[in-house]
């Protein structure tokens, strides 16, 4: 029954209009941190007829901000136990959304490096996906975007990446990028060739260098102050010595 019940919920929630997936990813300097969004317009939700066991769509929403979801592709539980809590498997932080306009759920997580390669929600919609350090760091998915063959009503997904400014981006197929932040558009006409890349500059900007840089220019500006007080006190006594002599 919980099989069944599972199975029910995730066709309910994607047989919808205008449904809007928001992913946003901050790149920190020891986590990845994941904001993703699902939502529904208002508007759209007063169209929606009752589903099974769903009285409504803010029904099936409530019911997957009550029930666990766990992070990771590879965690060993049961995926049709709504219930289950098993130690040492990663969750969603989630709460819900309702700014008037929009109904939906949102889940939080932050990853570790060596963890988002096996994203459960990432791989999800693409084939592969990538996380590798080598003397850069490289995230990087499949080309093809499959969850608009998964889910039919699915309208758009924008992706966000934003990068801590400690590092500098290399190269990336960002869409648009506004200072350190990439954004990605995904639609059912690009979907078939949408890859997300984004190459980083493994080093990061040394604070402490710029303040030795500061510290030597103050050491040589001051040095030649104090040179310049030296020639012009020379300068002067050699004056005043040959009126003396005069």
């Amino acid at each position: 029954m919980n099989k069944i019940k599972y199975l029910l919920l995730v066709l309910f929630l994607f047989l919808l209009s205008g449904c809007t997936v928001d992913y946003k990813l901050v790149i920190n300097e020891n986590t990845l941190d994941e904001v993703v969004t699902f939502s529904e317009s208002i508007s759209n939700i007063n169209d929606i007829t009752n589903f099974d066991d769903f009285t409504s769509y803010n029904d099936a929403i409530d019911e997957l901000n009550k029930n666990p979801q766990h992070v990771l592709n590879n965690a060993n539980i049961n995926p049709y136990d709504l219930n289950q809590i098993v130690d040492g498997v990663s969750y969603y932080d989630k709460e819900i959304l309702n700014d008037n306009l929009n109904y939906g759920i949102i889940g939080k997580y932050n990853y570790k490096f060596n963890e988002y390669s096996d994203s459960r929600l990432l791989l999800t919609c693409y084939a592969k996906v990538a996380f590798l350090e080598s003397d850069t760091y490289t995230l990087s998915t499949s080309p093809k975007f499959l969850c608009f063959d998964k889910y039919f009503n699915l309208d758009e997904v924008n992706v966000t990446i934003t990068v801590d400014n400690k590092y500098t981006v290399i190269s990336s197929n960002a869409d648009s990028v506004t200072d350190n932040i990439y954004i990605w558009n995904i639609t059912r006409n690009n979907s078939n060739n949408k890859s997300i890349v984004l190459e980083l500059a493994k080093a990061k900007k040394d604070n402490n260098y710029k303040g030795q840089n500061i510290i030597v220019i103050l050491f040589i500006v001051t040095s030649l102050i104090c040179l310049l007080g030296i020639i012009l006190y020379i300068i002067i006594k050699s004056k005043n010595i040959s009126k003396n002599k005069i």
